[in-house]
C-alpha cells in the first residue's frame, strides 16, 4: 500500500498538512504519556478494552461504555479539529479526516507497526471510528453523545494549551481517564 500521506506532503496543502500531524502526533504523545498511570488503572478496570468486534451497534457500545480506543479517538479529533480550524490552508473534510488517519499511523510506528501494516490498520481504524464512534455519539445525544462531546471538547481545549506550552489539568487526557473510574 503507498504512503497516502507522502502524496499529500507533496502537493499543494503539503508543508500546512505535515505540520499540523507533526503538532498532533506530539500533542497526543505527551498527552498519553501524561496520563499513562491512570490509563493503567482504568485499563485493569475493563480488560477487554480494544475488543471492536463488541461494537457493532450503538446498543452494544452504551452497554460496554467507553473504552481506551473511543476515548483516545474523541480527545485526539477534538485536537485535530482546533488545528484544521486555526490553519488557512486545510479544510474540513478529507484534510482532518487524512490528519486523524496520520495520527493513528504515527501512533502505530510508535508502538512498532512497519510502514505498510501501519498504513492499512489507520486507514481502517479512521473508517471504523467516524462510521462506529461517532454514530454511536450521534445516535445518543443525551448519553452516550454528551460525554463523547466533552471528550472531543477537552481535546479541542488542550492543545491549544500545549501549543502555547502551558499546559491545564482540567483539559489533560489524564483527567478524563480519572473521571471513567
Amino acid at each position: 500500500m503507498d504512503n497516502i500521506f507522502k502524496k499529500i506532503e507533496e502537493g499543494p496543502k503539503g508543508t500546512a498538512f505535515k505540520g499540523m500531524c507533526e503538532i498532533a502526533h506530539a500533542f497526543m504523545k505527551a498527552e498519553i504519556a501524561n496520563a499513562e498511570d491512570e490509563v493503567k488503572k482504568y485499563l485493569d478496570k475493563a480488560p477487554n478494552f480494544n475488543d471492536e468486534g463488541k461494537f457493532v451497534g450503538v446498543e452494544e457500545v452504551i452497554k460496554n461504555g467507553f473504552n481506551w480506543y473511543m476515548i483516545e479517538f474523541l480527545y485526539g479529533r477534538g485536537g485535530i479539529h482546533y488545528l484544521i480550524k486555526n490553519n488557512q490552508f486545510l479544510d474540513f473534510g478529507d484534510d482532518d479526516l487524512m490528519v486523524g488517519a496520520n495520527l493513528r499511523y504515527r501512533r502505530l510506528k510508535d508502538n512498532g507497526w512497519n510502514e505498510k501494516d501501519a498504513m492499512k490498520e489507520c486507514m481502517s481504524d479512521i473508517k471504523y471510528a467516524n462510521d462506529v464512534i461517532l454514530k454511536a455519539c450521534d445516535e445518543d445525544a443525551d448519553g452516550m453523545g454528551k460525554k463523547g462531546y466533552e471528550i472531543y471538547n477537552k481535546g479541542n481545549h488542550a492543545i491549544y494549551y500545549f501549543i502555547t506550552g502551558k499546559p491545564n489539568e482540567e483539559y489533560s487526557l489524564k483527567s478524563i481517564v480519572k473521571e471513567f473510574k
